[in-house]
């Protein structure tokens, strides 16, 4: 088992941006002043401004001079790396936020394997089929996921793509914040979907619609349970849409 070390900034870091993210500090509300969170912290000042220096770089706090540390709505300010950290999360939030995780992967990753056949060099979609036939034979879940972890990190070398290198690097970071949910999900798409190989395959054979068509069709397989099971919010049953539009005729 590997054990995490964070450094005193890290955790400080996490502390607050948990809380923010939590509710505990809401959005337009200040943060108590750097000597205070020294205090309860148990730290200095400089690892408590570093810690606020990074919150402000993911859009979670402004830091205006002379009037405090402002928390900001993320939802407006932050970018993608807010998403890892939302895994982290309790499970309920970690459960609501895997569905639109997918749609997005879903969403992009069939434009990086387009682009992938016609522009990695010969060895690179060789390797891609040695791969899939190594996830295969796989004698583990871990191994399998680790292996997944190589098929997409080809491909995104492949691609040459640096928007959707950089997009695809926080969906990574986002899945080890999902630990066994994110391992659980890949594997069972893995062996429902014969381990990547007709991807790398149409890779091989330099066919770029081909190697779309595969991803896409692999995503929306595992996409469309998952949504037809989620209750749209707010949603009322049929009978009672009914009278309520009637009421409001009336």
């Amino acid at each position: 088992m590997t054990v995490e070390v964070r450094s005193l900034v890290d955790q400080v870091f996490h502390q607050l941006a948990h809380a923010i993210l939590g509710g505990h500090h809401r959005a337009g509300s200040t943060l108590p002043p750097e000597r205070a969170l020294a205090e309860q912290f148990g730290v200095n000042r400089q690892v408590v401004r570093e810690a606020i220096r990074r919150l402000a770089q993911l859009g979670l706090v402004e830091v205006q001079h002379g009037e405090g540390t402002h928390v900001l709505d993320f939802r407006e300010h932050g970018g993608l790396d807010v998403l890892a950290l939302l895994m982290e999360q309790p499970s309920g939030r970690k459960h609501a936020l895997w569905l639109p995780i997918l749609e997005l992967r879903a969403a992009l990753a069939p434009e990086v394997a387009r682009p992938c056949p016609l522009r990695a060099k010969l060895p690179l979609r060789r390797e891609l089929v040695r791969t899939c036939q190594a996830m295969k034979a796989a004698e583990s879940d871990r191994e399998l996921y680790a292996l997944e972890g190589r098929f997409w990190d080809l491909v995104h070398e492949g691609a040459n793509h640096i928007v959707y290198r950089l997009t695809y690097n926080t969906f990574k970071r986002t899945a080890r914040s999902a630990n066994e949910l994110g391992m659980a999900f890949a594997v069972s798409e893995l062996k429902r979907t014969k381990f990547r190989l007709p991807i790398a395959e149409a890779i091989l054979a330099g066919d770029a619609e081909r190697a779309e068509r595969e991803v896409r069709s692999a995503m929306r397989a595992q996409l469309e349970p998952k949504r037809k099971r989620k209750p749209l919010a707010n949603a009322k049953p049929l009978a009672k849409r009914k009278r309520a539009v009637g009421s409001e005729l009336q």
